[in-house]
């Protein structure tokens, strides 16, 4: 299958990626508006393509965002990350975290995570700086996570999506059995 485009086939669509850009920045349409001297209305129909903007507005926009024109129409790319390669962080908490995603992948971070019985991310509730949503899947063992001071409960094959703005902080109840767990965060932390 040719990932080539014919030219009957509909024009590369752009706007989410200056919106996640947008977002990435922690820029509010107001502010992208006021550094492009375009109108929010319009900027906001470019990054739901609504509405088509010229080269030289596409350009105002991607450096008010800091990125390069021609990223908007780089094809995604395939990134192979083996087991043995990702990034190990170990929180000395009883948490060991593995990236599954490389820190080059702008939508999105994975985490592999191993939480050893009692560990967890401590009593005090944080919530990450640039991610959106968070979403974990627990694989084996049990995990609590306390989202704005409500207490989910999740055992094996559990999921939780929640706003990652949200105070939260999570545990593992066991005494006995390790946990693991997928943790996807949208966009990756800052």
């Amino acid at each position: 299958m040719s990932s080539k485009r014919t030219a009957n086939e509909e024009p590369v669509r752009i706007g989410h990626l200056l919106r996640d850009a947008r977002l990435r920045r922690r820029m509010t349409l107001v502010e992208l508006s006021e550094a492009t001297g375009l109108t929010k209305g319009f900027v906001s129909e470019v990054e739901r393509d609504r509405a088509k903007p010229s080269i030289a507005s596409l350009v105002r926009i991607c450096r008010a965002l800091e990125i390069s024109l021609g990223s908007l129409f780089d094809e995604p790319s395939t990134v192979y990350v083996p087991k043995g390669e990702r990034t190990r962080i170990d929180w000395g908490q009883g948490v060991v975290e593995q990236r599954v995603t490389t820190k080059a992948e702008p939508r999105l971070e994975v985490l592999d995570q191993t939480i050893e019985p009692g560990g967890g991310a401590g009593d005090e509730p944080y919530s990450p700086t640039g991610a959106e949503i968070e979403f974990v899947l627990v694989l084996r063992g049990r995990l609590d996570v306390i989202v704005d001071g409500e207490l989910f409960e999740l055992s094996a094959g559990d999921s939780l999506t929640f706003p990652a703005r949200v105070p939260h902080t999570f545990r593992n109840p066991s005494t006995r059995t390790s946990t693991r767990a997928i943790w996807v965060l949208s966009p990756p932390v800052g």
